[in-house]
């Protein structure tokens, strides 16, 4: 309070987020009441647990793909040669993430049980395929998130459940290493805490944000600045497209962690089962953050938590690799299957009212064209 009675607010922020628990929290059932004790070998508090007691190793790796549409051809192809490349590796990676979208929406034509039974079919199948990975299928562990789009019960909403037992069956058979999360996920693997969320939450954050990361017209610059290059005028101006992602997943995951909330939007913006929204909270710093999204690939390291954006796999082709790197630090890495185009230079061009956007190595369309 000043001398003058006037109540000046001089600073506005979050509380300070707790340290990274040694033992997970509280477990939920599926109605956000206290569950009974979990099994032996189980810790509390986290959807899937995989190997509790053991150790990370330097050479332990987790792949993580978001948008992994099973229906497609083309990107159902380049998984495949994915899955087929790490089998060949020694040692293989011991977790892969999958995150949806698995299936394309529903078509208006086809009734919802006709399109449940092609779903079904076509995880089926790509169990089938993942069991002749023989290493992998033996070694690793395949944790599936669904995504906004698959047949989960309360489609739109927040959390979603689980890809549900008969849609899964099949596949369980040839993979028995497979694991079915919710979304948002918790995985707890040899110590280290990963929180999982497929949501398109760096585009609605964008669009929601006052103040938004913007390019600079600069390839060489090693942040996005507040410079509009081609604002009020014609020409082209390149930026780096990695720099501009970073700094989406940076905006992203700072409001997350701070919030300690995986939904920090509107209910009209996203709406959310309130009974279930003790789910969406994050209690803890966990180790790594997977925000997967149909934005291009990026990473930050924001209070001390590795936080991720792996890429949308069936669009530019693109995911993630962590290497949980021994007891301290964790390595992550760019994988690109487009290759030849995996440059992150961009090119903006603005031509009147028209706009293109390209890669920087490719010919010009609207100027000097």
């Amino acid at each position: 309070m000043a001398a003058d009675g006037v109540f000046r607010v001089r600073a506005l922020s979050h509380p300070a987020r707790q340290p990274r628990p040694q033992e997970p929290p509280e477990p939920l059932d599926g109605v956000g009441r206290p569950a009974p004790p979990p099994g032996p070998g189980a810790l509390p508090g986290y959807d899937v647990v995989l190997e509790p007691e053991a150790a990370a190793a330097p050479d332990d790796r987790l792949v993580v793909l978001s948008d992994v549409r099973l229906d497609d051809a083309k990107a159902y192809d380049t998984l495949l040669a994915v899955l087929r490349r790490y089998n060949r590796e020694a040692p293989a990676p011991g977790l892969f993430v999958l995150c949806g979208d698995f299936f394309a929406p529903r078509p208006p034509l086809q009734g919802p049980a006709a399109w449940f039974e092609e779903c079904a079919r076509t995880l089926a199948a790509f169990g089938r395929e993942l069991a002749g990975c023989t290493r992998l299928a033996a070694a690793a562990h395949f944790v599936l998130v669904p995504g906004p789009n698959d047949p989960t019960p309360f489609p739109g909403a927040l959390p979603k459940a689980a890809l549900l037992e008969p849609l899964t069956r099949g596949f369980r058979e040839h993979v028995p290493r497979a694991h079915f999360a919710t979304n948002p996920g918790r995985v707890w693997w040899k110590r280290r805490c990963v929180h999982v969320l497929r949501e398109n939450l760096l585009a609605k954050l964008h669009q929601q944000s006052m103040l938004r990361p913007r390019f600079s017209a600069d390839a060489g610059a090693a942040a996005p600045t507040q410079d509009a290059p081609l604002r009020g005028r014609e020409g082209a101006a390149t930026f780096d497209a990695w720099a501009f992602a970073d700094r989406a997943v940076d905006a992203a995951a700072v409001t997350v962690l701070q919030q300690g909330h995986c939904c920090p939007l509107s209910e009209y913006e996203q709406p959310v089962l309130h009974h279930l929204d003790r789910l969406l909270h994050v209690p803890h710093l966990p180790d790594l953050l997977l925000l997967a999204d149909q934005a291009a690939f990026g990473e930050r390291t924001v209070l001390g938590c590795r936080c991720v954006s792996p890429g949308a796999f069936a669009r530019s082709k693109a995911y993630a690799e962590v290497r949980l790197g021994g007891p301290e630090g964790m390595e992550v890495a760019a994988r690109d299957e487009n290759l030849g185009s995996s440059s992150p230079l961009l090119t903006l061009e603005r031509k009147g009212r028209e706009f293109h956007l390209r890669p920087a190595n490719a010919p010009a369309k609207l100027v000097g064209a």
